[in-house]
């Protein structure tokens, strides 16, 4: 009985998960004519598969995710090969050496299509001038850098990750300090409304506001940030009265950042042990 118990336990939270990467810059022309700027058009990006063998029933195909586990459960194991990760994209850097300008232009697509195919998708479209970066980008509340990429992209629990369109402004304030402050599309993710209500309205009218403060390099850092994010919609109580429109202010702060582990922290942690746990001399 204890056997088939662990068994059980066992089978409920087994993932196996592999994945082969490779990724790269190629540039495809560099431009320095005499006494102009230096221009330049590169690709970058991955590709990756994955193989993946789940030993209950997940809704997710590409990773491991705790929210997507069907219950009840029925102990079936299923295996899935991947390449949706791939990410390709090209942009063209303009350097002005002069003034210390850059004008740059990207753009990213994935294979991650809907219903789990592999169908082309649009991730990253934005030009950057200098400070300013207006397009679809990684939102300046989300904090990409976290994730260790190693097996998929699924994040821990409650790490938000979206891509919006948006308007962002980041200056540095100090040697390895940044501010940076954006104005992000109200439509993503807004406010949920069920499709089939005949009452609610979704009207996305004023766009979200988030502060991200960074500090650190590029292997070690500490963000902090907050967003505010107002909600609005329609809404009526009969089929005869008019839509009104309301709106609700959500908000949310995060606190992320990474360390990395050489051998001078693990040095420093075993001599931290060995000194509580040296055995005191009687006296």
């Amino acid at each position: 009985m204890i056997k088939k118990i662990l068994l059980k336990i066992i089978s409920s939270v087994i993932f196996i998960s592999t994945a082969i990467e490779i990724s790269g810059q190629i540039s495809l022309a560099i431009l320095k004519p005499e006494d102009q700027n230096e221009r330049e058009l590169y690709i970058k990006g991955f590709i990756q598969a994955d193989f993946m063998t789940s030993f209950q029933n997940m809704k997710s195909k590409d990773g491991f995710s705790a929210y997507s586990i069907e219950i009840p459960q029925t102990d079936a194991i299923s295996s899935n090969f991947s390449v949706r990760q791939t990410t390709l994209g090209i942009g063209f850097k303009q350097k002005n050496s002069k003034n210390n300008q850059t004008l740059s232009v990207y753009t990213e697509i994935d294979f991650a299509g809907p219903n789990n195919t592999i169908a082309p998708r649009f991730r990253h479209g934005y030009i950057q001038w200098n400070r300013w970066l207006a397009g679809q980008a990684w939102s300046n509340f989300s904090d990409i850098e976290i994730l260790p990429m190693i097996f998929d992209f699924m994040p821990p629990d409650g790490l938000l990750l979206t891509r919006r369109i948006q308007l962002r402004y980041t200056a540095p304030i100090s040697k390895k300090g940044n501010l940076s402050f954006s104005l992000e599309d109200p439509n993503t993710p807004s406010i949920r409304i069920p499709s089939d209500s005949l009452n609610w309205k979704k009207q996305p009218i004023i766009p979200t506001f988030s502060v991200l403060y960074r500090y650190g390099n590029e292997k070690e850092y500490i963000k902090a940030g907050a967003v505010i994010s107002p909600m609005s919609y329609q809404m009526k109580y009969t089929l005869q009265d008019e839509y009104k429109t309301k709106t609700i202010v959500g908000w949310g702060a995060m606190i992320s950042g990474k360390l990395r582990a050489d051998a001078k922290i693990f040095l420093a942690f075993k001599l931290l042990l060995e000194k509580a746990f040296q055995p005191t001399t009687p006296i």
